[in-house]
């Protein structure tokens, strides 16, 4: 199946979803797969840059129909700020818009809720949104996923797995998207009905969303797999991103959790510069040796200015899941006990003896 044979003619009237496995390499056993069940139509892309070309006329084409949605699964943070560069760049501005004005509704929604108040108004009052909340909406309705298959089971706290999630929320924050953490994709992507079902799992109304705060156990949604976090558009804050490092023990000194604001100010600064980056597509007819393909296969997604590459540095630098600073060994216990003591006893006796 070639990649112009998985782009049919798109119909207003059937609803797309659009599954990025945010890796370089093949992942789940799929690179790149097209599945229809009755209305809806799905598409899954793992080996990100093989297929960049490809994955750039699928978000182009999606722009033109009403009921497309965007599911952005990590693997690895570097490639996944790429894709949403990617998406960011083939976004018309009135789609933009549109769902910076959806956010803004959500955001109205949310405020009045936690407040416990009701407006007089409805929702038809101004409100300033805070920095970093849908600074950069997309053209679609977006989830960003943390793959709980990467998470540590027994200490699901980790510095790494609390970074991770501070990381992706912070993007779906930036591009006005939900996020949530999944399991069971491995069996889920073989699928239309269980992708079908996720679907509708992230991208129900707001009205009636439930938040669910992370449960390690999970919630069904089918039977392999399981909703372990779900943060509704509009409900998340910077504040709220920070309190989720409160939950690393006291001794824990992992340089990279974003701990107070100034940490996401740098955050949302490199992140800024990245996006405002050269934007100019490489020409993919060219013939020289820096073709798209050579390009993008080293993460070279647009252009090769001085700031594109300066922004990409700094904000790979900030992304880069470190391994988590290990506590010293504890100290070898020198102290004798009492078994030990008489065992050398006797082998003192014996050598006295024989000795004699």
């Amino acid at each position: 199946m070639t990649n112009m044979d998985l782009l049919p003619g798109l119909s207003p009237t059937r609803e797309y979803t659009v599954i990025i496995i945010c890796l370089a390499q093949t992942a789940y056993d799929t690179s790149i797969k097209y599945v229809s069940e009755e209305n809806h139509d799905i598409y899954v892309i793992s080996r990100v840059y093989s297929f960049f070309t490809y994955l750039e006329k699928l978000v182009e084409q999606m722009t033109n129909v009403p009921k497309a949605r965007l599911i952005l699964v990590n693997h690895d943070m570097n490639v996944l700020v790429d894709v949403l560069r990617l998406i960011t760049r083939k976004s018309p501005t009135e789609l933009t818009k549109l769902q910076r004005d959806k956010y803004i509704m959500s955001y109205k929604e949310n405020m009045l809720k936690l407040s416990g108040t009701a407006s007089d108004l409805g929702l038809d009052f101004h409100v300033t949104l805070p920095l970093g909340h849908a600074d950069v909406t997309l053209g679609f309705d977006l989830a960003i996923i943390q793959d709980c298959a990467e998470i540590d089971d027994i200490n699901h706290i980790s510095e790494k797995n609390v970074f991770t999630q501070q990381a992706l929320r912070f993007m779906a924050l930036k591009h006005g998207a939900r996020f949530a953490a999944v399991s069971g994709f491995q069996d889920l992507i073989q699928n239309a009905v269980t992708m079908i079902s996720l679907t509708n799992r992230l991208f129900q109304n707001s009205h009636g969303t439930t938040l669910v705060v992370y449960k390690a156990e999970g919630i069904p949604f089918t039977e392999t797999a399981s909703i372990h976090q779900y943060i509704p558009v509009g409900w998340d804050s910077w504040s709220k991103v920070i309190l989720v490092a409160k939950s690393i023990p006291q001794f824990s000194k992992y340089k990279k959790l974003l701990t107070m604001d100034v940490h996401l100010e740098e955050l949302n600064d490199a992140y800024d510069e990245y996006f405002r980056a050269s934007t100019q597509a490489p020409d993919v007819n060219s013939k020289s040796e820096s073709t798209a393909e050579s390009r993008l296969s080293q993460g070279e997604i647009y252009g090769t200015d001085e700031i594109y590459q300066e922004g990409k540095k700094q904000l790979s630098q900030l992304l880069a899941v470190d391994p988590p600073l290990q506590p010293p060994p504890p100290k070898k216990d020198t102290r004798v006990s009492y078994a030990d003591f008489l065992q050398k006893l006797a082998a003192g006796m014996s050598n006295s003896e024989a000795d004699s």
